[in-house]
């Protein structure tokens, strides 16, 4: 892993939104509150971070749907303070990297909440609850001829030192599967303040 520069909650909630806005399963989320929140999908398509009122918007949104500004849901027991930074992470490194205490990835990863693990069951085709492993293939190829991506998004708060995903599990598992053993992943990583 290679430190890169500081970060910021604003970043991360853009990109957050952003990423989760092409995802077939959040989408609708996203638009549904969009349009509840009158705040225009540019608002989250094109992100200003210097705009003050854009970034309530998104944190508004965010906490709608994910629990964001009031630590519930997915972000139950967050620090309401956090440190944020960019690094830059190898293959080995997104290998390591935790799925979230969440069913699916829990068996996807059988039991260890490693990405290694979940690459591992989707190269021996194994389909948890009946959902298909294509999306993690289809990725997986995209990123072989050198697919631009959203950033991971990852926790070390509440983790014990480990790095747990927080919006990304699909891209890293794609990784993960990608042919590419040079690839270099960024990644917005959220710590305590007293950490080093």
């Amino acid at each position: 892993m290679k430190y890169l520069k500081v970060g910021s909650e604003e970043e991360m909630v853009a990109i957050f939104l952003k990423a989760e806005l092409d995802s077939p399963r959040f989408s609708k989320l996203i638009k549904k509150n969009s349009k509840k929140f009158n705040v225009p999908l540019s608002v989250i398509e094109h992100p200003d971070l210097r705009d003050s009122n854009q970034n309530q918007q998104r944190s508004k949104i965010l906490t709608s749907y994910r629990g964001w500004g009031t630590r519930t849901k997915m972000f139950e027991n967050f620090p309401s303070k956090l440190r944020w930074e960019w690094w830059e992470l190898n293959k080995s490194d997104v290998l390591n990297l935790c799925y979230v205490d969440y069913s699916y990835w829990n068996e996807l990863s059988r039991g260890s909440h490693l990405v290694k693990d979940g690459v591992q069951t989707v190269r021996d085709g194994v389909e948890i609850y009946g959902v298909s492993n294509q999306q993690y293939l289809d990725l997986a190829q995209k990123i072989d001829k050198n697919a631009s991506l959203p950033p991971l998004i990852l926790d070390q708060a509440r983790s014990e030192g480990r790095l747990e995903i927080i919006e990304g599990h699909v891209r890293a598992t794609a990784f993960g599967l990608s042919k590419q053993k040079n690839i270099t992943v960024k990644a917005l990583i959220g710590k305590n303040r007293g950490e080093l």
